[in-house]
């Protein structure tokens, strides 16, 4: 699917017009190029190289953690593009005042950084 087409889709199925609008015009009179479509459009196309790499990061972990004797139940997961893109928007939204957050500068250079949670994995531990 074309880039636009699919942003048009994802913001309307997430419901996220309005805070794309907000930061539009907030970065407009800031005279900020950096507008959210650009970095999400970016971010969504380096993620799309890096996501193998994060999938081997996960199945390591998985190995790792299959030798605890103690784990009952794990899961893990890579975190999927729409998410990623969600939450870059509602972050940004959320800190575009606040230039001391992250999340007010977030970009294609600093997400892996900035969010902790692209890779995922959940224990549950039998203690007796």
């Amino acid at each position: 699917m074309e880039w636009t087409e699919y942003w048009k889709n994802f913001v309307k199925q997430k419901k996220l017009q309005d805070k794309v609008n907000e930061m539009n015009l907030i970065d407009d009179e800031k005279n900020n190029q950096n507008r959210i479509e650009t970095i999400c459009h970016d971010i969504y196309y380096d993620y799309e190289k890096h996501s193998k790499e994060l999938e081997k990061i996960r199945l390591n972990l998985v190995k790792i953690v299959e030798t605890f004797p103690e784990v009952y139940l794990w899961t893990s997961r890579v975190k999927k593009i729409d998410s990623l893109l969600e939450k870059v928007i509602i972050k940004r939204h959320k800190h575009l005042l606040d230039a001391k957050n992250l999340y007010s500068g977030i970009n294609v250079d600093n997400y892996k950084n900035i969010l902790t949670d692209l890779v995922g994995i959940r224990l549950i531990i039998n203690y007796r």
